[in-house]
């Protein structure tokens, strides 16, 4: 019988012709994975110590916080670890501060890491999720043309028509025009009706957050990312709008602060109320007073005042509100906070025998006791 002459195969040339590296030493290598699918790489040792610290970081449960210069390849430092994570069955969130990164992720770093990795289309599943405000409500479009001011607007009806298509996302990035009323469209934790709204099941918002249950690679950005976890601090049961994960990774971090001040703090803007009431005046058939409603707007206006008189941009209450002028102040949000729950109450009233308004009113309602609350 002759002999076996072929050459016993190690596990190196075994992982080689897998192309699955078991160390980020030989994927970044000069002859890994990486230098074979990109003509003209060249190792970069700083790319690589980034990717170990990274990769020890999440085996350890610990956090690294690694700067990395311009040209080192700092993507794809994170991204290697975050697939091998997820081929042990690991959720990691990439949370970006710009939507152009985010689009170079999902268009374009992702896919290439994948593109390494045997199998990566059948155990990895990225996703990118967006905020709410993103995505068109179908309650809220639906609602929109008991609208007035937004039937009469010929781009509505443009809106309306791109909705319809097959393959619509009902992602503001996809719409092939500038709508200045977007956020009539879109829906709020306020005007949301959640598993009781009559699209849940095929709302464009919804459907992005089941497929983020399904990811194990969700890429976000920083404000998401924090809203989320503003909800999953309040104490409520289930609260969250990203689901349960392992790790997070930040790029662009050092945006974080500026973030979490907006997103843990209230920013309270001299539009406010005046966007608020003229929702509520261009609804057709609506019966409430017009006056009354503008005796608001004026001492929502009148808040704002002082500072204007201030002159400067920025500057701390103590140096704006001083003796009568905070009493007058005081005085005139306490006033204007009661008006507001007068309205909503009346709204709510309204709501329970119009039945066409019931469910826009009551999202208006909840908006009015957000702001009152603010």
């Amino acid at each position: 019988m002759p002999r076996d002459t072929r050459r016993p195969q190690t596990d190196k040339n075994k992982r080689r012709k897998e192309n699955r590296p078991a160390t980020l030493t030989e994927f970044f290598g000069q002859e890994g994975a990486l230098a074979q699918s990109m003509e003209g790489y060249e190792l970069r040792e700083e790319q690589l110590r980034v990717a170990q610290a990274i990769e020890q970081a999440m085996e350890e449960g610990k956090v690294c916080l690694a700067e990395a210069g311009t040209g080192v390849g700092k993507s794809l430092a994170y991204l290697v670890p975050a697939v091998r994570a997820a081929f042990q069955g690991k959720k990691t969130v990439i949370s970006t501060h710009t939507i152009n990164l985010q689009n170079q992720l999902i268009d374009k770093d992702i896919p290439l890491v994948l593109s390494l990795f045997p199998d990566a289309e059948h155990r990895v599943f990225p996703v990118l999720m967006k905020g709410r405000g993103n995505y068109l409500c179908k309650l809220a479009l639906d609602n929109a043309h008991e609208d007035m001011f937004l039937v009469s607007d010929p781009l509505f009806h443009r809106v309306e028509k791109w909705s319809q298509k097959v393959y619509c996302t009902g992602d503001l990035a996809e719409l092939p025009f500038t709508y200045p009323n977007w956020y009539e469209l879109t829906s709020t934790p306020e005007t949301c009706r959640s598993q009781e709204c009559k699209y849940y099941n095929s709302c464009h918002y919804y459907k992005v957050r089941f497929e983020a249950m399904e990811s194990n690679l969700i890429v976000v950005n920083h404000a998401l990312f924090l809203s989320d976890l503003a909800m999953r601090l309040s104490g409520e049961p289930n609260a969250g709008i990203l689901p349960q994960y392992d790790h997070v990774i930040f790029d662009e971090a050092h945006h974080l602060e500026e973030v979490a001040t907006k997103t843990f703090g209230l920013e309270f803007t001299s539009r406010r109320i005046g966007t608020l009431l003229d929702r509520i005046r261009h609804i057709r058939g609506l019966d409430i007073d017009k006056n009354r409603l503008q005796t608001l707007d004026d001492l929502a206006n009148n808040f704002f005042t002082p500072f204007l008189q201030a002159n400067r941009s920025e500057f701390y209450f103590s140096e704006v509100m001083e003796g009568d002028t905070q009493d007058a102040v005081e005085t005139q949000t306490g006033i204007a906070c009661n008006s507001i729950s007068e309205l909503q109450k009346e709204l709510l009233e309204i709501a329970k025998t119009e039945e066409p308004l019931r469910e826009r009113l009551e999202g208006i309602a909840k908006l009015c006791g957000r702001a009152r609350e603010e």
